[in-house]
């Protein structure tokens, strides 16, 4: 009775720990993960969007999940999620092990159990609706009755039943159940029945009869078989880590015999480096920093992205083409272009057209920035044929068709964000423009691009950043988002006569003093051509001292 009171308390103090550890890493360092998926397909509250999963195996698993993933919108709910569904894998795993009177003296098999879920977690394509594969087939593999006759019943009615919500997860189920057979020949052939050759029936049985999918892939619909994770093949990993542990267990043979408190010592030794090697090779610090770049992005705080790209300069091109978003919304293009890395020359100003969920989902934000209202909708619709109905990308619609007065089709996307889960706030919102239209004008976002008038009608060159921007110049000659991009663009590819040619029409337009970059730029272009006419434009005192002092150090 002390032994078990004990363990009681172990378990309660671990759950708890462990809860309150998972909760704190997913807040702050693992936020990424909750960033990299908050902007996940809508979910609608409606039977429609209910039994548009239901034509797979697996679907009502994918809708549970994707119900869940909903909270991800929220850092303190997102992360309370995760935790909670990581610290019930820990509970489930113990009490399949314990049905076992020899798994009550292993702790770790148990223990190590969620960090390895996390670990999966940690690579952010990793799905919530894989983790609740894995924890209903450990539930159901828990819930299942020993006694012959009640198991057949059990099986025979539960198989159909699990492959049809569970999809490929579904063969863990079976995989727990014969495990538990170890050692127990007869009852182990009479399982390889139940847990083998019936689901394959059913599966063979479904294919040919209901769903129009290859029978390779309804074995695995639902799995994670195409992610590529930190640690490969995670997801086997763990399903291979409790069925050996099961097997062990329920094996009649003597372990080595240790001092209960050395036994201890292991375990908990073995523990805490199994968890640290598992945090170590799955937490991903690049996405950690890209997906706050993102985020900061979303929320248009480009002061903070630009404090925090000074401390964490990105490699990535996404992260590259945040940065250079910031920049040209700061009116700092043509000053801080070269204070950040620039690896990807012109594609980290503006993305190529490519029918890839990736790049449709941000490509939109450069043309919204250069007042392309046309070209914005166009990247944000074919963002929705590829990736759904998300938020981002019905607000762009809207955005844009705000500006372009098809206000029965701004009502129309309305109605939908209206009827999404967590939405009704952003949909009530935009609501006003069409209830008034005539405050569009006021509004920083929407006024400045609805006053743009294009002279001429000009096709988008979907490969060519450089004769779109030309375009646009020459239709909206005081864009100076479009033309700090121009000029950005010539500066990343050297072109100091293009840059020189530009440059009187830049200042005759903005009326300012030349940016730092440009103003270089020109006196390079001065010095190369000291017999042709330049740009009679000045360079100050402090740039030729620079370049004289740049000059010295070189020779």
């Amino acid at each position: 009775m002390r032994t078990m009171f004990t363990r009681k308390h172990i378990k309660i103090a671990f759950g708890t720990t462990f809860f309150l550890f998972a909760f704190c890493w997913y807040y702050s360092p693992g936020e990424y993960v909750l960033i990299a998926n908050q902007d996940a397909r809508l979910f609608f509250l409606t039977f429609e969007h209910f039994f548009s999963f239901l034509d797979r195996p697996g679907g009502a698993l994918e809708y549970l999940g994707h119900f869940l993933t909903q909270f991800y919108r929220f850092r303190f709910l997102g992360a309370f999620v995760l935790a909670a569904l990581l610290t019930l894998s820990y509970f489930l795993a113990d009490e399949i092990l314990n049905k076992s009177p020899r798994g009550k003296d292993w702790l770790i098999p148990a223990l190590l159990t969620p960090f390895l879920l996390m670990g999966m977690h940690n690579f952010y394509p990793h799905q919530i609706h894989h983790t609740l594969g894995m924890l209903l087939a450990m539930a159901f593999a828990l819930w299942a009755p020993r006694e012959r006759a009640k198991a057949r019943i059990y099986h025979a009615l539960l198989a159909p039943v699990l492959i049809f919500l569970l999809g490929g997860f579904a063969w863990l189920y079976f995989a727990l159940i014969l495990a538990r057979s170890a050692g127990n020949i007869k009852l182990g052939l009479e399982l390889l029945f139940w847990v083998l050759i019936y689901p394959v029936l059913l599966t063979t049985f479904a294919t040919l009869l209901f769903y129009w999918i290859p029978l390779k892939d309804l074995f695995l619909q639902s799995l994670p078989v195409d992610q590529v994770y930190p640690i490969p093949l995670l997801p086997f990993i763990y399903a291979a880590w409790l069925v050996l542990w099961i097997v062990l267990i329920n094996l009649e043979f003597d372990w080595p015999k240790v001092r209960p408190r050395w036994g201890t010592v292991a375990q908990v030794l073995t523990l805490l480096l199994g968890a640290v090697l598992i945090l170590k090779f799955t937490h991903n610090r690049k996405n950690a920093e890209f997906f706050q770049v993102e985020k900061m992005a979303v929320q248009k705080d480009w002061d903070a992205l630009l404090r925090y790209a000074d401390q964490h300069p990105s490699s990535n091109l996404f992260g590259t083409f945040y940065t250079n978003l910031a920049l040209v919304n700061k009116g700092m293009l043509c000053s801080s272009l070269f204070n950040y890395p620039q690896p990807y020359g012109r594609r980290g100003l503006c993305f190529n057209w490519e029918e890839k969920e990736e790049i449709l989902k941000r490509g939109g934000d450069f043309f919204w920035t250069i007042h392309f209202v046309n070209e914005a909708h166009h990247w944000a619709f074919e963002s929705m044929i590829v990736n759904g109905y998300t938020q981002r990308n019905l607000k762009m619609l809207i955005q844009t068709e705000l500006v372009r007065g098809h206000h029965r089709v701004v009502q129309k996307y309305i109605r939908l964000l209206e009827r999404a889960l967590f939405q009704k706030k952003i949909a009530r919102g935009f609501q006003t423009f069409v209830d008034h239209p005539e405050t569009i004008g006021d509004d920083s976002e929407l006024g400045p691009r609805e006053e743009v008038a294009f002279r001429e009608n000009f096709f988008t060159d979907g490969i060519n950043l450089e004769n779109n921007l030309r375009s646009l110049i020459r239709n909206d000659p005081g864009n100076r988002q479009a033309f700090d991009y121009l000029l950005a663009l010539l500066l990343l590819e050297k072109r100091v006569d293009d840059i020189a040619q530009l440059l009187p029409s830049y200042t005759a337009i903005h009326k300012r003093e030349l940016p730092q970059l440009l103003e270089e730029c020109l006196l390079i272009y001065k010095l190369l051509h000291r017999n042709e006419i330049a740009p009679a434009l000045e360079v100050s005192e402090q740039t030729r001292l620079r370049f004289y002092g740049y000059f010295k150090v070189l020779q």
